[in-house]
């Protein structure tokens, strides 16, 4: 009776195992969704879509007006993902593969979290105008067609233009922003004062047709194009 009691134990774990971890391939997991928030993979056509909470490589998840969705990566990165954003996730690092988690977003924005134990670059996130590459930290990201911006909470990450031949990069430490355009070489990091940092990421936002990052200005209410004084 013993013996087979400790067969249906074994049989019962290895079923919850397999129902936690439906695939080995997942490299991460949805854990909350707000409003529209939609998941596909780039191998598969437009309509393909999956409710599935589990992330696979190449899966791209994108956000409508008034949505948010937050994400953990097996690499021990989490990413609040706000509304009217389109983020791709490559890959993720790992002990046997050293390559750093890739990730790629059209627009939108995002608070990272990285927790992990790797010593060298692993992250980087790309947009249309800028390359930032982490080793463990936390920021904000806010990307649009023609200009990013980042802030870091904590720790420090390399902000660079995304066009090579852009030698001009900056290392971002912590309490720092910097933006960046298209083509031209990112700005000077600034330090935020500590009673700006927590609500950063609320006081930019995008364009309506998702091009131009748009800020709250000195007096809060009003916005302002940002790179209007940043020319």
């Amino acid at each position: 009776m013993l013996k087979l009691q400790i067969t249906f134990c074994i049989i019962l774990a290895v079923m919850m195992q397999k129902n936690l971890y439906p695939d080995a391939s997942a490299i991460g997991k949805i854990i909350s969704k707000k409003g529209t928030a939609d998941k596909s993979n780039l191998n598969c056509d437009s309509n393909c879509k999956s409710d599935s909470p589990f992330i696979f490589p190449g899966d791209r998840i994108t956000t409508g007006k008034k949505s948010s969705a937050e994400i953990i990566l097996n690499d021990g990165t989490s990413i609040q993902i706000q509304e009217r954003s389109d983020i791709i996730i490559y890959n993720i690092i790992s002990k046997k593969s050293k390559a750093p988690t890739g990730i790629y977003s059209d627009h939108g924005k995002f608070k990272i979290i990285q927790q992990n134990s790797f010593l060298k670059t692993s992250m980087i996130f790309k947009t249309r105008t800028a390359i930032i590459k982490s080793v463990c930290s936390s920021m904000s990201v806010i990307a649009g067609g023609s200009e990013t911006g980042i802030f870091v909470y904590h720790g420090e990450a390399g902000f660079a233009s995304i066009d090579p031949s852009i030698i001009k990069a900056y290392i971002v430490k912590s309490g720092h922003e910097s933006f960046i355009r298209k083509k031209r070489a990112p700005l000077n990091p600034v330090t935020v004062p500590v009673s700006l940092r927590l609500s950063w990421l609320q006081r930019y936002f995008l364009s309506e047709d998702l091009d131009k990052i748009i800020r709250v200005n000195k007096k809060g209410s009003a916005v302002e194009w940002f790179f209007s004084e940043k020319k």
